[in-house]
């Protein structure tokens, strides 16, 4: 079972992904995650893609190849749904989002901490 071994590591590393995210910094952490988080079911598509077509290659009945083709619009769903809590982070943190992204002059280096 050598393909196995990928997939576990890929599966590994999606939940290591998750369970170790903890951010300190919201604008340097959860900002960029959730901007990116789409990122991860594109390549999900992509390499489902990719899967479909290598399968098509194989002697293998025509309905594998078929049925992983059929999951690529289930990632592009994901990928399309995923964009939509950086929609709602950007929505509802627009004031500091400028602020952090257009600071005033000198003002990176107030402490703001409470």
């Amino acid at each position: 079972m050598a393909v196995s071994a990928p997939v576990n590591a890929a599966v590994e590393a999606v939940n290591n992904l998750f369970a170790s995210f903890q951010p300190e910094d919201v604008m340097r952490d959860v900002d960029p995650f959730l901007e990116h988080l789409p990122d991860l079911f594109e390549a999900l598509k992509k390499g489902l893609t990719s899967l479909g077509e290598k399968l098509g290659d194989q002697p293998v009945h025509p309905s594998v190849p078929d049925a992983v083709r059929d999951l690529i619009p289930v990632a592009a769903g994901l990928e399309d749904a995923s964009r939509q809590p950086f929609d709602v982070f950007k929505a509802r943190h627009a004031q500091e989002r400028e602020q952090h992204l257009n600071p005033r002059p000198g003002e990176r280096h107030w402490n703001v901490i409470a």
